[in-house]
């Protein structure tokens, strides 16, 4: 037998390709056909018949029969016996169409091999051994000898083209997908309602699949169901369109807590007719949310004529707030009630009599008589603004009076020397020729205000007659802040993003932290700066949430201001420029294909095969 190297030299000389330029026959055992009554036919296939050239296959000149310069013989692997053999193959693809018979009664070989023969250089080349791996049509349902989980295409039989490969997918087929969505779920939650039949929660969940993308999520008991008191397992699933399914779990806790209630400083109010009432609402609200920071308070009159409305923060669950009813001549005694709204909680209202004790606005017995009344006698102003009232007073049977008037302000703390009377003392002078006398008083705070209710005493002081004071009532209230967010970075699996907190309205500067929430599966973050960084690990939409907290006397957090947004996290696009490269290089593929075909000879007669 030649060498390689001198196959290769006597191929030069003689102008052949020898076996020794060209990888060894990758044999392949492709299907077996039982459908014959008196023979199995296995089909066999080599995959590299592309690695030959067409002279291997060339008929030797002189022959009859046999003409092919290169014979293929099918060998027993445990014998080593020819079983059989093709002489006469007219090209390297007929490589491709390799079979034998075996009469049905008998067993056929395990594994074989194929042998090439070159009959002109005298040299051989044997391929590898292939089990003929027989298996039943429920194993294999397209007959392809692909079986099992290794079988990508399982309704797609492969063609006999010399493309065969380990998928079983034919050529240009699509393999099966079978690798199942990632889901994502919520950790387990705690809520808590006063409603014993249980509460409506509501969940979001996702899921990305490596080929479909995002696709649903389907959760039992769904988001927004009435969950009842006590724990409740939450089952989601995701499937991608070829059926592969992937679940996950979450448990809710539903807590039974007590209702939410309020409640008055006292039952019964009494007043003059002209003195304003102070009336103290304390609360508590249960289920409360940072989507929904304040509680609606009513103050309802007798007919049921809602006389005020104002909303109240509710912190951390309990709150203190102080109504005020201004009071003049036609304020009626009777019963009046407070009434508390929030989400769709049922708050029982609160009732309280009021008793008007009109005061003698004459002068009895011939006494002088004088009288103090602000309008308004309630006000609510920003800390650092400036507000006013008007004071008036009212004499009968003054001659000449001095009357000084001067104002304090409660709670009496460090906060209230913030708080100032314009201008005061002052002093009026009354006369006989008239029965009433105006002075307005402005009223300035500070920015270091301290947020409260305060009772701004404005008395009028004369020293000859006794004048009643007169209560004015100032809530301060901060400069309520906004935020907004803002994104900036690679929106992109796996990228840092950086979320930044735009904050509008805090000239003080009551704003000390930030809470995020991103709307994935990880923890919350606090910062002390208003931008932070994060990272999703998943494509998808993700809901953006920041609270603004600010800080009390007593060191705890509470929330001033929140803001939402939502973030697309989405699969990186390619350069533009490779589109244009892809369509250059189709057009120029196109155009080689088309140059080719006008150059291709016409092709020779094709050779039957033939067997020995």
């Amino acid at each position: 037998m030649f060498s390689t190297y001198t196959l290769s030299a006597y191929a030069a000389e003689v102008g052949m390709a020898p076996f020794g330029v060209a990888q060894n026959p990758i044999l392949s055992f492709t299907n077996m056909d039982p459908s014959d009554n008196q023979f199995l036919r296995y089909y066999l296939s080599i995959t590299n018949w592309n690695s030959y050239p067409p002279e291997l296959f060339e008929a030797v000149a002189g022959r009859t029969s046999c003409v092919s310069r290169t014979h293929v013989d099918i060998y027993d692997a445990s014998t080593d016996k020819r079983i059989y053999g093709f002489c006469a193959l007219g090209s390297p693809k007929d490589l491709t169409k390799l079979w034998f018979a075996i009469p049905i009664d008998k067993t056929p070989p395990n594994s074989v091999y194929v042998i090439f023969d070159d009959t002109v250089l005298n040299t051989k080349i044997k391929s590898n051994s292939v089990s003929l791996n027989v298996v039943s049509p429920q194993d294999d349902p397209d007959n392809d000898g692909i079986v099992g989980t290794a079988d990508q295409c399982p309704n797609q039989a492969e063609d006999f083209n010399g493309y065969q490969d380990s998928d079983g997918c034919p050529e240009g087929g699509n393999p099966v997908d079978k690798t199942p969505p990632k889901i994502v779920v919520k950790g387990d939650v705690t809520r808590q309602t006063s409603n014993p039949d249980g509460m409506i929660v509501h969940f979001s969940s996702t899921a990305n699949d490596d080929i479909d993308g995002a696709v649903p999520v389907y959760c039992s008991p769904s988001s927004g169901s009435m969950l009842p008191i006590g724990k409740t397992t939450i089952y989601c699933e995701a499937s991608d369109k070829s059926g592969n399914k992937q679940t996950g779990s979450f448990i809710v806790t539903i807590d039974l807590t007590k209702q939410s209630s309020i409640a008055t400083d006292k039952t019964i109010y009494t007043s003059d007719n002209l003195s304003p009432i102070a009336i103290q609402v304390s609360g508590d609200i249960t289920e409360h949310d940072r989507l929904n920071p304040y509680v609606e308070l009513q103050l309802v009159g007798p007919d049921q004529t809602i006389l005020q409305s104002t909303g109240v923060p509710v912190g951390s669950g309990s709150f203190t707030k102080l109504l005020i009813l201004s009071v003049d001549e036609n304020t009626p005694s009777g019963s009046y009630m407070i009434k508390a709204k929030y989400k769709d909680q049922n708050i029982t209202p609160v009732e309280f009599a009021l008793i008007i004790t009109p005061i003698d606005n004459g002068s009895r017995n011939g006494e002088p008589k004088i009288t103090l009344s602000l309008e308004p006698d309630f006000v609510t102003v920003e800390a650092g603004k400036t507000t006013q009232t008007k004071a008036s007073l009212a004499f009968y049977g003054v001659m000449e009076e001095n009357v000084l008037l001067s104002c304090k302000i409660k709670p009496v703390s460090a906060s209230a020397n913030t708080i100032t009377c314009m201008p005061t003392p002052k002093q009026l002078q009354l006369d006989s020729n008239d029965n009433e006398k105006d002075s307005t008083i402005i009223i300035r705070t500070d920015v270091a205000t301290i947020p409260q209710d305060y009772t701004v005493t404005i008395t009028a002081e004369n020293d000859n007659i006794k004048i009643p004071s007169h209560d004015f009532f100032l809530e301060v209230v901060q400069v309520k802040p906004e935020v907004s967010i803002g994104i900036s970075g690679n929106t992109e699996p796996g990228s840092q993003i950086t979320f930044t907190s735009h904050v509008n309205n805090d000239p003080s500067g009551i704003i000390k932290k930030y809470e995020w929430d991103f709307g994935d599966d990880k923890d919350n973050v606090t910062s002390d700066i208003n931008s932070v960084n994060h990272i999703y690990d998943n494509k998808g939409t993700y809901q953006v949430l920041v609270d603004a907290l600010s800080v009390d006397s007593s060191g705890t957090y509470k929330k001033v201001a929140s803001a939402i947004t939502s973030v697309d996290i989405v699969e990186p696009q390619p350069p533009w420029w490779i589109a244009i490269i892809g369509a250059v290089a189709g057009i120029i593929g196109g155009l080689a294909k088309f140059m080719s075909s006008r150059k291709s000879k016409k092709p020779a007669p094709k050779k039957e095969p033939s067997w020995d």
